[in-house]
Order: structure tokens, then C-alpha cells, then sequence
């Protein structure tokens, strides 16, 4: 059922009316933080996903359909930004466990800060032959901490195209690896 409050103040919202936007914030701001804050329970992303969200609201304020309701249109914003996000730090994880799976099987401290060493230029090598777009995605990520919203803002490119770029990066790091790994020489694996 569409709320008719709402449904007025997307019409004003529509032509440009910041009183009307900043009413819709009001009203919506807190049960969206509590959403994103209870799916991802980090106040920061929670934070971010509220502000790109009614940021996206704003930059498309005048394709809104004020048919429809606003509240659903919010929500449904939000978790997709929701998704990526885990999507994201799941990816993140899953990164970081897999090199740490490899350096856990060495046998002695020695061997393991050898192959680590290894491991580690051989990372580098990977990530040389990384497209230069991808790679200092990857690196923004991975090096200095950024988010995935951060890069994106960083860049002027949106966090779907990061997203995409790192996991690209991290595929192919996988494959090598993989492969590496299966044709190692028996004093690495």
C-alpha cells in the first residue's frame, strides 16, 4: 500500500525539493541504519549504506515513481548495497584464508619463512600481471584498507565495478595458485 505522505513528498522530491528529501531522510534514516545495521553489524557500513543510499535517492530523484512505494524502493536499495557489502568482506576472508591455508602446511619455522618469502614475491609477481585498472583497484583494497565505497568514490567508478575487478583479481590469483600448488615441487608442497 503506498503511504500518500510519501507519495507527495516523492512528487516534490522529484522537482528538486530538498525540504521534501530531507523529510523523507527523517522519517527513513534510523529503521534503514537498524536494517543494514542488523545484517552486517558494523555501525560504519551500516552508516555508509544509509548515506549512499539516500545519496542514489537524491541523484535519481526525478526517474522515482511516486506509484510506487517509497519505503520498498528504499528498502530494496539498501539490500542490495546490504549484499555487496558481505559479498565483499566474505571475499575478503576468503582471500586472506587461503593464502593462510598454504602457509600453515610448511613443516619447520625456516621453511615457512622461506616459502612465505616465496609465496609472498610470487603474490607480487601476480599482481604485476594484473590490467593496471584492476591492479590499483586491488591494491587500494588490499594495501591501504580502502572499502569497496571508498575505491569507488576514489575513482569516480561505482562499488559494482570494484567488486568486480577484485574478485577478477582474486580468481586469477586462485587459478595460479592452484596450479602452482599442483605442480610445486615436493619440498614446497
Amino acid at each position: 500500500m503506498i503511504n500518500q505522505h510519501d507519495k507527495r513528498l516523492v512528487i516534490r522530491l522529484k522537482t528538486g525539493d530538498g525540504i521534501a528529501f530531507e523529510k523523507l531522510f527523517k522519517k527513513y534514516n534510523q529503521k534503514l541504519y537498524n536494517f543494514c545495521f542488523r545484517m552486517l553489524r558494523s555501525r560504519q557500513e551500516a552508516e555508509s549504506i544509509v548515506q549512499n543510499t539516500f545519496l542514489k535517492i537524491w541523484e535519481n530523484r526525478q526517474s522515482l515513481d511516486e506509484t510506487l512505494s517509497f519505503n520498498s524502493y528504499l528498502f530494496k536499495i539498501a539490500r542490495n548495497r546490504v549484499f555487496n557489502e558481505l559479498r565483499s568482506m566474505l571475499n575478503q576472508r576468503y582471500y586472506r584464508e587461503y593464502l593462510a591455508e598454504y602457509i600453515e602446511t610448511f613443516e619447520n619455522t625456516t621453511e615457512k619463512e622461506l616459502n612465505y618469502s616465496e609465496l609472498d614475491q610470487l603474490l607480487k609477481s601476480l599482481i604485476a600481471q594484473l590490467p593496471e585498472r584492476r591492479k590499483q583497484i586491488f591494491l587500494l583494497s588490499r594495501e591501504e584498507g580502502l572499502t569497496y565505497r571508498e575505491i569507488a568514490e576514489k575513482l569516480k567508478i561505482s562499488e559494482n565495478t570494484v567488486d568486480t575487478q577484485i574478485r577478477k583479481a582474486l580468481d586469477h590469483f586462485r587459478q595460479y595458485l592452484r596450479e602452482y600448488f599442483h605442480h610445486a615441487p615436493a619440498s614446497i608442497t
